[in-house]
């Protein structure tokens, strides 16, 4: 983001951004060849943001964790 980027812009930058993480479905089983059985569950958006997966819910808290940081 740049600091002259409007707050829509920066918005939709962070949404996008978070729109290109994995989304990990657990319920549809493992999509990752059997790692995933070996991995802790992500236990906060920081995990989610680092590993660059997460289940809907977790990207949602992502979301919200990012905007709000942003300063909205």
């Amino acid at each position: 983001m740049s600091p002259t980027d409007s707050q829509d812009v920066k918005l939709r930058k962070i949404y996008d951004r978070v729109q290109q993480i994995r989304t990990r479905h657990t319920s549809c089983g493992n999509r990752t060849g059997g790692k995933a059985e070996k991995e802790k569950p992500a236990e906060n958006v920081e995990d989610v943001w680092k590993r660059g997966y997460g289940n809907g819910i977790q990207l949602t808290w992502l979301f919200l964790g990012l905007v709000r940081a942003a300063g909205f």
